[in-house]
């Protein structure tokens, strides 16, 4: 009796279509959609294949490996077939091959880099590692631990020797692998990608994990204040800080600055994730780097309104018109703007600038850009621009605060009615 398709035994019959995705929602999924992704499959191996001389397709011509011959990995997998992947095109987008490696001496490697300022020789390990995984290894005096031991090497340079990469370099990857027509492309990847194509310095990268993170002293106390900087190695210099997290930057790179999050405060996964949405666009930073508690950022220039207003300085219409226009492609993103004040927004040569979007993907309501507004049109405005006034911090800072009292003390109030309200219809 014939082997059944590969693809037709993932189709389930008739009456038990469907399942639940990782939200435990259910779906449903119909036999036409399973047919027409087993066709699609179907034909993309055949293009793909179309000209390739694949040795091992039926493996009728080598025999098979007993277990003491392969690593438990293969065992584990169950891949310890007769298939070597002879006259196979493999492309795998990481940090490359070691080309001294001994496993690979002798097999036919295709290599390139598409990572700026760095050749194709893997500084990281991460690329041999995953290489070794596919495709090793054709030594005879070691047992095999790659499942396409034979298989044509393309190993591509998509990812710096730090890990990083950009989408550019590895959309760059995918085509040269195609033009090479490679039957697999393989990407493993690392945990944070860059957001832009632009990647930061070797250099700052460097001077991070050398001298900034084994040194830098840093605690939040209280969620609701500024966090604590003990200590600050030089040469580097302290830019902000927020409830979690502190922004500093080098003077040999004024480019870029490189917010670091206090040890155990949340939010760093969340603000790449933001990011990543928001791409590019002129009122916000991008980032260029990710990884382990910190982004690096591109620097944004320019006089926040509180500070505006401590030092007189007058806000035109059009700082806030780019604001909201900020902040509506931000929900064209598919993201929340919340917690968006005077302190997190900035004026650069008349324009407005978004700084904090680290909250922008909470869900609740959050009225403060809007009340900030109120606030600009009905008193800044027709009042005190024209004073010119010089507003000292310590009311900037009593105004706030006063702000906050009156928006918990709502809050609580709308809580209590709702209560009561319950409460009544519970009675009656």
């Amino acid at each position: 009796m014939a082997n059944p398709d590969p693809v037709q035994r993932m189709i389930p019959p008739m009456n038990n279509l469907g399942g639940t995705n990782l939200d435990g929602d259910h779906v449903s999924v119909s036999l036409e959609y399973l047919k027409g992704y087993r066709d699609a499959v179907h034909h993309l191996i055949e293009q793909l294949s179309a000209g390739a001389t694949v040795e091992a397709i039926d493996g009728s011509n080598e025999d098979l490996l007993s277990p003491h011959e392969i690593t438990w990995g293969l065992q584990r997998t169950r891949v310890s077939s007769c298939y070597s992947g002879a006259g196979v095109r493999v492309a795998v987008l990481d940090t490359r091959l070691d080309l001294a490696h001994p496993d690979f001496i002798g097999r036919t490697i295709t290599s390139k880099s598409f990572v700026t300022e760095e050749d194709a020789q893997d500084g990281n390990g991460h690329g041999t590692h995953c290489i070794g995984t596919a495709c090793g290894s054709l030594t005879s005096n070691l047992p095999h631990y790659g499942v396409a031991y034979a298989a044509d090497v393309f190993a591509e340079k998509v990812l710096s020797d730090e890990g990083n990469g950009s989408d550019g370099g590895i959309l760059a990857g995918i085509n040269w692998a195609i033009a090479n027509r490679c039957q697999f492309i393989l990407f493993f990847g690392v945990r944070y990608l860059s957001c832009m194509d632009k990647l930061p310095p070797k250099q700052l990268v460097k001077s991070i994990y050398q001298q900034l993170l084994p040194r830098l002293q840093i605690e939040s106390v209280n969620p609701r204040n500024p966090i604590q900087v003990s200590y600050l190695p030089q040469p580097w210099r302290l830019l902000g800080k927020g409830n979690y997290a502190a922004v500093v930057y080098h003077p040999n790179h004024p480019e870029c600055v490189v917010k670091i999050y206090a040890p155990g405060r949340p939010g760093f996964e969340e603000e790449v994730e933001v990011y990543r949405r928001l791409g590019s666009h002129p009122a916000f930073s991008e980032c260029l780097y990710a990884k382990d508690s910190f982004l690096i950022l591109k620097r944004l220039y320019g006089t926040t309104l509180y500070d505006c207003m401590h030092l007189g300085l007058p806000i035109p219409k059009q700082v806030i018109r780019d604001i909201d226009e900020a902040l509506d492609y931000a929900r064209r993103c598919s993201l929340h703007p919340h917690d968006v004040h005077g302190r997190n927004v900035m004026m650069h040569q008349g324009r407005g600038l978004v700084v904090d979007i680290s909250d922008f993907l909470h869900l609740e309501a959050c009225s403060k850009w809007n009340d900030l507004k109120k606030a600009y049109y009905w008193l800044y405005r027709p009042v005190l621009r024209s004073l010119r006034l010089h507003v000292p911090y310590s009311a900037l800072n009593m105004l706030r605060k006063s702000y906050r009292l009156a928006t918990s003390l709502k809050t609580s109030c709308c809580r209590l009615v709702l209560r009561l309200t319950h409460f009544k219809c519970l009675k009656g």
